[in-house]
């Protein structure tokens, strides 16, 4: 059954379209643990271990704490706990994808449907087609941008929507504790906010 606009033209409920079994929504509640994990609790971790140990052991080694981004990378470079914070951390964005592939995958031609169906009966009052021939630079073809499978721009079929999909199901599954999301505006805001101060 394909899920339809209502006679209002709002768009169906995404759960009328994208509907994870239950080891599906058991796999993406555990990645996104995972990723919050890594990405929150063991960077708190991190950075209290070089405030507290890896600066302070620099200081008395060499008389000064590091000075620059390109010190402190190498310092951590060497340390047990942050490259199996990056490890975890890497994989743990890779699976937040990976999770939700196979949902997306089953009702992709619905959301196919539905998408044409909404287009057709909300027009925006106009369309954007990229020319064919626009070669994609070779920085976003190269590599998996945030290592989603496609990156942004693949497509498969006409219409596709399922790399959209992919990408907001599995930012969902992603950003669900991350610290992008706490407080009023998030870290996002927050860095944005406090640049904003110090310019003006």
């Amino acid at each position: 059954m394909v899920a339809k606009p209502s006679d209002t033209g709002s768009v169906p409920n995404i759960d009328e379209v994208y509907r994870p079994t239950h080891d599906e929504r058991a796999r993406q509640g555990f990645v996104s643990v995972l990723r919050a994990h890594s990405s929150r609790d063991m960077r708190n971790a991190l950075e209290e271990r070089y405030r507290t140990q890896i600066a302070p052991a620099v200081e008395r080694e060499r008389g000064q704490p590091p000075r620059t981004s390109r010190e402190i990378e190498k310092l951590m470079d060497k340390d047990l706990y942050y490259r199996v914070h990056s490890a975890l951390r890497y994989n743990a964005q890779e699976m937040m994808y990976l999770s939700v592939l196979d949902p997306v995958e089953r009702v992709a031609d619905e959301m196919i449907a539905v998408g044409r169906e909404v287009a057709a009966s909300r027009p925006a009052g106009g369309t954007l087609t990229l020319d064919p021939s626009l070669e994609q630079p070779r920085y976003v073809t190269a590599l998996d941008v945030h290592l989603a499978p496609g990156s942004f721009h693949s497509e498969y079929v006409d219409d596709d929507l399922s790399q959209g999909a992919m990408l907001a199901f599995g930012s969902k599954v992603g950003l669900g504790g991350h610290v992008y999301r706490q407080g009023d505006l998030g870290v996002i805001g927050q860095s944005i906010a406090y640049w904003l101060t110090q310019k003006y």
